[in-house]
């Protein structure tokens, strides 16, 4: 990825904003996460829910809707190997899965994709019938 110019700074200081403001709380909820537009990092003793439209990520006692967020956080990457071969095929579009890139970054909730496949017209007609 090419920098432009002034976009080094930018790209500095979004990770220093990062590192250093996290919204800190006892207990978050997974409203929280997705009512304040305003923070991006949240850390905090317990989290309350059961992600189930969207996931949150979670280091250590640090959440986000974002594991990028979270491993700019960290400062650094603890790869996962599972995870980084199933990238590396021309399948991986969606990781259904709890596992992340980082193995030290848990993914709470979320939606899952289902285990079958619609192939035919005639499944797809039957499965709205149902």
């Amino acid at each position: 990825m090419e920098l432009k110019n002034g976009d080094n700074e930018k790209l500095r200081h979004w990770i220093e904003t990062i590192k250093t403001e996290p919204v800190r709380c006892d207990t978050l909820t997974e409203e929280q996460i997705w009512s304040d537009n305003q923070a991006h990092i949240w850390q905090a003793r317990r989290f309350y829910g059961s992600p189930s439209f969207y996931p949150v990520y979670q280091w250590r006692d640090y959440y986000s809707y974002s594991p990028l967020l979270l491993l700019l956080k960290k400062g650094s990457l603890n790869l996962n190997p599972v995870v980084a071969r199933l990238a590396e095929t021309n399948r991986w579009n969606y990781l259904s899965n709890t596992g992340t890139l980082d193995k030290e970054i848990k993914r709470l909730g979320g939606p899952m994709t289902p285990k079958f496949r619609i192939r035919t017209p005639e499944q797809y007609a039957h499965a709205i019938a149902e």
